[in-house]
């Protein structure tokens, strides 16, 4: 007997998933029917599941942005003799 999941994705996700599935030559349902029999046949989700790098968080990147920018304005210096400096 069949039975039917409902999943709630983004329509932009969910189009690019029909699109890719197209390519393959399946269905999403079939995608999705794999990915489930995968798991429960491993007893794992079928591919590495990790935490994003803490490199690329948000604030990590607004701060890298802002030294950025700053490289790109002179130093207000009181002299430029590299002796002083």
């Amino acid at each position: 007997m069949e039975t039917t999941i409902s999943v709630r994705i983004d329509k932009e996700i969910r189009d690019g998933f029909g699109a890719v599935c197209r390519e393959i030559g399946i269905t999403p349902s079939a995608a999705i029917s794999i990915f489930v029999h995968r798991m429960l046949a491993d007893r794992a989700i079928p591919f590495a599941v990790s935490a994003p790098d803490p490199f690329y968080s948000p604030d990590n990147i607004r701060e890298l942005k802002k030294r950025a920018e700053e490289m790109h304005v002179p130093a207000k210096r009181k002299t430029t003799r590299p002796e002083d400096l």
